[in-house]
């Protein structure tokens, strides 16, 4: 079978949609803060701080993650999983106090951090030669719940259904993936062995990779720090300084996220055509321009304009950074993803605080903060590129 036949793709779908089923799950709640807030009794700037809750758990999820794999085949640790989530989508569906919901979103978190390293670690070692393009398409389905899930929500206040009802939309598309799982990856899985313990001196034993590897994770976390910003914050922003309506603040980070998608598919192609690190350069530029569009204009068109365009600056980022380091270790894959995605899952986290702060001094500071984080992954990967192409030279 050749090693990038269409077929392989089919393989990688539950993989594929795990990654969409984490993005549907916290995207949800993005554009109906205010309203989640009247419900709860509580604030906006409280609210928003479910999802620093829910990277606290997809933080510990994460470190776990990669001691799992030890024990349990990865097919058992999807299903497990994903049943233990079932619970706790329950739960939310009915619960009316902000600490349940804090508590909830933290065990939530902890699942949702297993699945989203065992789904990235089965793409880079997924049987397909181009590992950039694989990457790249998993983290667009992720772009792709991440733009169906405020549509929904903010249709769900529109029509005056009871927001709490969508988490039964994640629960169907975990049932149709432990489906896929048993169907499609059960031979995949089965035949692939437990991993063996293997020593950090091995995986690290090499300090010129062990520096590219250190570059990486920081830029990945003042990358996540910035997308998480505009994600979670843009539509609430919009619709408090700008005076958006629900609909047109969802408009917002429908484009963002429309933007993503489209620029991962892009550099799908592209990199099979131009090295990665010229194309990280040229994604987190357009980023810079379009941030500074965003938060400058009061055009509503310009608003939409710039913000597909920043998605599409911070598309390829994290999954080209992801899949150029884990290139570097052929061993240990478990555990450069658990260190790689740590930096994203922190820069996820303290998103939330640093919105709050900021936007109860300064609300016009809360986006533009984003523009001086992209100053410094532009930077940086100026760096990591020269220092690739100087000290880690095949």
């Amino acid at each position: 079978m050749k090693k990038n036949a269409i077929i392989n793709y089919f393989f990688e779908l539950p993989n594929f949609l795990s990654l969409f089923i984490a993005a549907f799950y916290v995207s949800l709640i993005s554009p109906i803060l205010i309203e989640i807030s009247n419900s709860l009794g509580s604030t906006v700037e409280n609210v928003i701080l479910l999802i620093s809750y829910h990277m606290v758990g997809a933080l510990f999820g994460t470190i776990l993650s990669a001691f799992l794999s030890r024990k349990l085949k990865r097919i058992n640790i999807f299903i497990i999983f994903y049943i233990a989530l079932l619970p706790c989508l329950i739960i939310l569906s009915f619960a009316s106090n902000i600490i349940v919901f804090f508590i909830t979103y933290i065990f939530g978190g902890f699942i949702f951090g297993v699945i989203w390293i065992q789904a990235n670690t089965n793409m880079i070692e997924s049987t397909l030669k181009n590992k950039d393009s694989v990457v790249n398409t998993g983290h667009g389905f992720y772009a792709i719940g991440a733009i169906i899930s405020p549509i929904v929500s903010s249709n769900f206040v529109k029509s005056g259904i009871n927001w709490r009802y969508l988490y039964y939309f994640v629960i169907f598309f975990i049932i149709i993936n432990i489906i896929l799982f048993i169907t499609l990856r059960r031979k995949i899985d089965n035949i692939s062995p437990i991993h063996k313990t293997v020593s950090l001196k091995i995986v690290f034993d090499n300090k010129k990779t062990n520096l590219y590897l250190f570059l990486t994770i920081i830029i990945l976390f003042f990358y996540a720090t910035a997308e998480a910003i505009l994600v979670i914050w843009s539509p609430t922003f919009f619709r408090m300084l700008k005076h958006f309506d629900v609909q047109s603040a969802r408009l917002m980070l429908t484009f963002l996220w429309i933007g993503i998608l489209v620029g991962r598919l892009l550099v799908g192609f592209l990199s099979y055509k131009i090295k990665t690190g010229y194309i990280l350069v040229m994604l987190t530029l357009l980023n810079i321009v379009s941030l500074i569009f965003l938060v400058c204009s009061d055009i509503k068109f310009i608003n939409y304009l710039a913000i597909f365009f920043a998605g599409f600056g911070f598309s390829g980022i994290l999954p080209l950074l992801v899949s150029s380091a884990g290139s570097f270790f052929p061993k240990g894959k478990e555990i450069i993803m658990t260190i790689l995605f740590l930096m994203p899952t922190a820069g996820y986290m303290s998103a939330p605080h640093l919105t709050r702060y900021i936007s109860q001094r300064n609300m016009f500071f809360s986006i533009a903060i984003t523009i001086f984080f992209m100053g410094a992954v532009l930077a940086l990967v100026t760096i990591r590129m020269f220092y690739r192409r100087k000290a880690l030279k095949k």
